[in-house]
């Protein structure tokens, strides 16, 4: 990993961080950290001033996906092993474990406000998972090919999913329906 300053051109932090291929990365909200996901089958967690590596987070085959929950306090990584993980940020505690998928995880993305988690898989469809109950409350399906991309609307009512198919949907969560794009 390297970290440049973009104001002088000058490289600040190198640092080995992963032995594979990196498949992933994500600022927290705030910046302090960057999250890597690995097809070594780790997540680490950096930080950014400093390049220290704060957390090697382990429990995946290999980590094809990650990203931060708006307040920065959970990671949710997914991967091959057609899993799910919520990490504590602070601790590094794995919070829950998400199974579901026919095939491995291509996207996650929390809910702006935290309740909720979306996952796109290889397996063609979407799922929307409670974090409270650890329960997948929705699946839907409408996409021919792989699902490449998940996005909460900035309000949480819609998400919107791309696929190899190439389309891009947008889907009504309350009540559960969909826009074609």
């Amino acid at each position: 990993m390297k970290l440049w300053d973009l104001a002088s051109g000058v490289c600040t932090v190198t640092a080995l961080v992963h032995t594979w291929y990196i498949t992933s990365v994500a600022f927290s909200p705030d910046g302090s950290q960057l999250a890597t996901g690995s097809w070594d089958g780790t997540a680490k967690l950096w930080d950014t001033a400093s390049g220290v590596c704060l957390a090697t987070l382990t429990g995946h085959s290999q980590v094809s996906t990650l990203a931060f929950s708006a307040g920065g306090s959970q990671l949710a990584t997914g991967g091959w092993d057609r899993l799910i993980r919520v990490w504590d940020v602070t601790s590094g505690t794995c919070l829950a474990t998400l199974q579901g998928h026919g095939h491995y995880i291509t996207s996650v993305v929390f809910s702006p406000d935290g309740k909720q988690l979306a996952s796109g898989s290889a397996d063609k469809m979407v799922k929307v998972w409670d974090l409270a109950s650890v329960t997948c409350v929705a699946t839907l399906q409408g996409h021919a090919q792989w699902v490449t991309g998940v996005a909460f609307s900035s309000d949480g009512r819609q998400l919107a999913t791309g696929s190899e198919d190439k389309t891009a949907k947008v889907w009504d969560l309350l009540p559960l329906s969909l826009q074609l794009i």
